[in-house]
């Protein structure tokens, strides 16, 4: 009964407080996908499999690889959130585990206590600090996902922690075959200065990150001033028109009543002609008509491009006057597929110049649909979106990303085709 209670306490505690304590450092990180019913038996199985391949496999480095696999399925299927963002905090996570625990087990064996009450502390000591340890890291970084970054920038970050526990463990080597007390003051400051790199170069490609996020933003911010600009401009010309109209309006009054005192009918009706032909106010030619301001507006704009260009576009709308998405959004998804589809169909001959817009709004979800012809070339990122073949990469490759990233927040739908030379985009949001 004794030994079965001891080989609990200096087995089986540690490894559960570890891994329990991981368990809830990914909770406070990530947001569930499933319910918790799921969520317990998935992880009392990874529990069991790690616990038995600890059991069996003596190399460290195996387990820790093992560890990490596991976690990236765990995390793959039960929380939310970037792939990228999930494997950089597992190996780092997998790094604190590490290094506290042989901080625990140099610190123990320089004491030297007895085995089992080395358990027992290491137990106690190991699940406070990691929970110190990621306490710190995650209110130093105050955010936890990275964003946009390229393959390159996201190895670097995963190898990092991953190279720095080979060095932990050398060293803790290198102190079990020594047992020298200064060695330990110096393994320790080393084990530090590792840690405190791996999150120093963590907080900067973040910071980076949400920098580079906030330039796309802007850009798309910039694009949605601009439409408000031109439709200002619009309304202003035309009320200009209207109050030089009315400031004349008094004089041709005298003059048209003096022609019907005069029963003078020939110059009456040749002043009315004038008056029409000058004093009309210019219409521009509108192709969207539908009452919805934010969709009639950039449509309009588009069109005059359009036309400047010698582009057919054509215009099919069921919409009411107004969305439950964020007028923001809308510029956002729209504006880009129309600079898209304009971009691709001006590099066409003049007849094969169409572009085919369809949005309608049916029960409470939003269909965009856009059709261009194109050249035939697709040009892709590293990450394997759609990019533009523009120069000037940086202001005109976001389109189709800034797409995806706000159909993904109305956990919509982003489809797109090309066939026969044809070009299609299809977009459903859900209210």
């Amino acid at each position: 009964m004794i030994d079965n209670y001891c080989f609990f306490h200096i087995h089986i505690l540690p490894f559960v407080c570890c891994l329990l304590l991981v368990k809830e450092s990914l909770d406070l990180i990530f947001s569930f996908n499933f319910y918790k019913y799921k969520e317990k038996f998935l992880w009392i199985l990874f529990f069991i499999i790690d616990y038995i391949m600890m059991d069996i496999i003596e190399n460290i480095f195996i387990i820790y690889y093992f560890n990490i696999l596991g976690m990236i399925l765990l995390c793959g299927y039960l929380y939310k959130g970037n792939l990228k963002s999930k494997l950089i905090w597992i190996c780092l996570l997998n790094e604190m585990w590490m290094q506290i625990e042989l901080y625990i087990d140099c610190i123990l064996k320089v004491i030297g206590t007895d085995y089992k009450v080395n358990s027992l502390l290491e137990c106690i000591f190991l699940k406070a600090g990691i929970l110190i340890e990621i306490c710190f890291v995650i209110k130093f970084l105050k955010y936890k996902f990275i964003g946009d970054i390229t393959f390159f920038q996201w190895l670097k970050l995963v190898l990092m922690p991953i190279g720095s526990v080979f060095i932990i463990y050398t060293l803790e080597l290198f102190f079990n075959v020594t047992k020298s007390k200064e060695l330990f003051i110096y393994i320790i400051v080393s084990w530090t200065l590792i840690f405190i790199a791996n999150v120093f170069a963590l907080r900067t490609m973040s910071r980076l990150s949400e920098e580079d996020e906030v330039k796309k933003q802007n850009c798309e911010y910039k694009k949605q001033l601009e439409l408000c600009h031109n439709q200002m401009k619009e309304w202003e010309d035309s009320i200009l028109e209207v109050r030089k109209m009315q400031h004349d309006l008094k004089n041709h009054f005298i003059y048209l009543r003096d022609c019907l005192v005069k029963n003078d009918i020939d110059n009456l009706n040749e002043y009315i002609e004038g008056l029409l032909e000058k004093n009309s106010i210019p219409a521009k030619e509108k192709i969207a008509n539908s009452g919805n301001l934010v969709v009639d507006s950039l449509l309009n704009y588009k069109y005059d491009i359009c036309q400047k260009l010698g582009i057919n576009l054509k215009v099919q709308l069921e919409i009411p006057n107004q969305f439950p998405f964020k007028d923001s959004d809308i510029c956002i998804i729209l504006g880009n597929a129309l600079d898209n589809a304009i971009e691709a169909v001006s590099k066409l001959e003049m007849i094969r110049r169409k572009i085919e817009v369809t949005i309608i709004y049916r029960q409470n979800n939003l269909l965009i649909d856009v059709q261009n012809g194109y050249n035939g070339v697709l040009k892709r990122g590293k990450d394997g979106h759609l990019t533009t073949l523009k120069e000037d990469v940086y202001h005109h490759g976001l389109g189709l990303i800034s797409v995806e990233n706000v159909v993904k927040a109305y956990q919509g739908v982003v489809k797109i085709y090309s066939k026969n030379d044809i070009f299609e985009i299809f977009i459903l949001l859900y209210s």
